[in-house]
């Protein structure tokens, strides 16, 4: 996948235009299914957007992801991060 349309959505994502950012890093995502930059990314704005129900969804996307790969040692960190989300 071009890594550009991924990139791209972090200076949107500064200057005050957050849903073009989430549909920048959708259709990265979406383009690329293999690549996981778009996921985090959109957690992140969510979260800082008071979206938590939203980032927790990513963060669940995440943790799948993750699994559905093989990648155990690289979910722990996400479980976290949703673990906390959640407030558990």
């Amino acid at each position: 996948m071009d890594e550009t349309v991924e990139v791209t959505g972090r200076p949107v994502s500064r200057t005050g235009r957050e849903e073009k950012a989430l549909a920048t890093w959708q259709r990265a995502l979406d383009a690329n299914p293999d690549s996981i930059g778009g996921h985090y990314m959109r957690a992140f704005l969510f979260e800082r957007m008071g979206r938590r129900d939203d980032a927790i969804s990513e963060w669940e996307a995440i943790v799948a992801w993750c699994s559905l790969r093989g990648y155990d040692d690289d979910v722990e960190w996400p479980e976290r991060e949703l673990a906390r989300l959640r407030g558990e």
